[in-house]
């Protein structure tokens, strides 16, 4: 099938920061309630960081190999063997995706996920090379079917069609670089899980509105919170979940954004290195809407630390200087120590 190189699925309206993240959250909270009824665990041992294989998919299909999907998991292995690009295996989900047991689109998608760790790097240094990189530059994204066909040069059109086949978009980024395209993966979802369901959900939001860039935080205060709030539902509906950890990471990211800002974007005024209002009042809304969340305990724990500083999230010095606070330093400094305690231990 013909997909275009878009930086959004075309046939997808376009997505909104907060009713997106709402939206994963009461998939989360409908799909965790369903979960908890059934009182089976939705997870399994983690996926192997080496490139997947027949065994790698009927380990993940809980119970599979043993059941009508035994010589399907067969086939979709020897595929991930000899795949050589995403948009193979792509095809064969797309052709046997809906005959075969929930387990197994289960297993089959996260082996596809697996696949991406080497694919994509591959793609990117093809994406380095200087003819690629020459051509690409000055085209706006995304790139429209009538621009990829009047490029010139084939190497460059194939390329294209490779990445957008492979459910992959472009991004500008030190020039142009392909990336996941999770939210084109939600045409799976009547055949998956709950929890793979809203995992895809959480990181379509990042793929299609990435929160920062370049170190400049692009998305609003509010944004990171309601991200937070949506990984933390995740967690707390499916602890089970083989994607536990990598969501438990992207909820500390966001967390660590909202708290502390990133590299180009402050958290506090340049100059007086108080807490930005708008962030403070952001603060104020979030433990308001959300008192019992581990989020909201959070960064309620932070204004009061803040307000005893007189809201202040650095000490000034001479000359444009300015020097930590020690109740302040230390709470930003220990976010992840509070979320492990709150979130409590996992095994798996």
């Amino acid at each position: 099938m013909l997909r275009y190189v878009t930086e959004q699925n075309p046939h997808k309206p376009a997505r909104k920061f907060v009713p997106v993240c709402a939206a994963v959250l009461a998939a989360v909270a409908i799909g965790g309630c369903s979960n908890a009824a059934d009182e089976q665990p939705t997870g399994a041992a983690p996926a192997a960081e080496s490139k997947p294989t027949s065994n790698n998919a009927r380990a993940g299909a809980s119970g599979a190999d043993a059941g009508p999907d035994l010589a399907m998991l067969q086939q979709w292995g020897a595929q991930l063997n000899a795949a050589r690009q995403a948009s193979e295996l792509i095809d064969f989900m797309d052709t046997h995706i809906a005959s075969v047991e929930q387990e197994t689109a289960d297993a089959m998608l996260r082996d596809l996920f697996t696949f991406y760790r080497t694919d994509l790097q591959q793609l990117k240094e093809a994406y380095q090379r200087p003819l690629v990189q020459r051509v690409l530059v000055d085209l706006p994204l995304p790139i429209s079917e009538q621009a990829m066909n009047d490029i010139a040069e084939e190497e460059v059109r194939t390329l294209l069609q490779t990445t957008v086949d492979g459910f992959y978009k472009l991004k500008a980024a030190d020039g142009v670089a392909p990336m996941v395209d999770y939210s084109a993966f939600e045409i799976y979802d009547p055949y998956l899980s709950p929890d793979l369901q809203a995992y895809i959900a959480l990181k379509a939001m990042e793929s299609d509105n990435p929160a920062a860039s370049d170190g400049t935080l692009i998305v609003p205060w509010d944004e990171l919170a309601m991200r937070a709030l949506a990984a933390e539902a995740y967690l707390k509906a499916y602890p089970g979940s083989e994607e536990y950890d990598e969501v438990k990471s992207l909820m500390s990211l966001y967390l660590s954004r909202y708290i502390n800002g990133s590299s180009n974007t402050d958290p506090f005024e340049a100059g007086t290195y108080r807490i930005k209002n708008a962030l403070k009042s952001s603060y104020m809304e979030t433990v308001a809407a959300s008192p019992d969340s581990i989020v909201g305990t959070i960064v309620a724990g932070y204004l009061e630390v803040l307000e005893a500083s007189g809201w202040q999230v650095y000490e000034p010095q001479s000359e444009g200087t300015a020097q930590n606070i020690p109740e302040v330093h230390e709470f930003t400094q220990g976010l992840d120590a509070q979320l492990e305690k709150l979130l409590g231990s996992k095994s798996k």
